[in-house]
């Protein structure tokens, strides 16, 4: 198992990665670093910024880590992560729910926001998006990391 930090351009170089070793499990950190614009949050740039991470992500071991927010967020104040919103109800609706990892970026997220804050705007997600994230904040890792222990 490998984590890792790269921003979005670089992700398409772990595509021949993952196909020459299909058994390494993949994290990909901070929603894999996009470029966030909050004066162009459309649908469309979001798909466009976010294409190389969701490519990866159609592989089984890749998994999507929801942290970093308090980094890639332009707005200020940025909790709570109001240019992210797109971004994450983006990645709810197209991406696998159940390799949806959440991280804090503990400790450096403490510089700008609480612990409470690394996290609970999961619950803010639509009610839609809602019911996933006891799923996202533990389940999906927990079931992860018994995957790997065998």
């Amino acid at each position: 198992m490998i984590s890792v930090n790269s921003k979005s351009k670089f992700w398409d170089g772990w595509l021949e990665v993952m196909r020459s070793q299909p058994e390494l499990t993949l994290l990909i950190s901070h929603l894999g670093l996009p470029s966030v614009d909050p004066q162009n949050l459309a649908r469309m740039n979001i798909a466009q910024e976010l294409s190389a991470v969701e490519k990866l992500h159609k592989y089984p071991n890749v998994y999507l880590k929801l942290s970093g927010f308090y980094a890639l967020e332009q707005v200020n104040p940025t909790y709570p992560y109001p240019s992210l919103r797109n971004y994450l109800s983006y990645i709810v609706d197209n991406f696998d729910l159940n390799r949806l990892i959440w991280g804090s970026d503990f400790t450096p997220a403490l510089i700008t926001v609480t612990f409470p804050q690394t996290f609970e705007h999961i619950f803010g997600l639509d009610s839609s998006e809602v019911i996933h994230s006891k799923s996202i904040l533990y389940e999906n890792l927990m079931r992860l990391l018994s995957k790997l222990e065998k």
